[in-house]
């Protein structure tokens, strides 16, 4: 036990170097913490991710919440040439079938014929 001015608290010995020669961070026989330690852990698992919550929903509400202009009409060109590229894909396929019953067709008649 560690004697302080209203009695015994309990304490434990830590030496570095000679420069701390007690530890009050222990409950007293209350079983309270001291004030500076009770604040201390306020502080670590309270405030610091109150703290951390508070820049992110200011991070949040200051992002802008539309696209600017220019990248919008690059975005909608984008869209038409991809709407474009998928008819011209379409209008391919299309033919390629148109084609390949020709050559089915040509094929069976020689068969036939043959």
């Amino acid at each position: 036990m560690c004697k302080s001015g209203d009695g015994e608290v309990p304490c434990r010995r830590v030496v570095r170097g000679g420069i701390f020669t007690k530890y009050r961070g222990l409950p007293n026989e209350g079983g309270h913490l001291e004030p500076e330690v009770f604040l201390a852990a306020l502080l670590i698992f309270v405030g610091i991710p109150a703290l951390t919550v508070i820049k992110l929903a200011r991070l949040r509400a200051a992002r802008p919440q539309s696209l600017p202009a220019d990248v919008t009409a690059r975005l909608e060109g984008l869209e038409r040439g991809l709407q474009e590229l998928q008819q011209e894909l379409a209008e391919t396929q299309e033919r390629l079938d148109f084609t390949e019953r020709l050559l089915s067709k040509a094929r069976e008649e020689r068969r036939i014929g043959g």
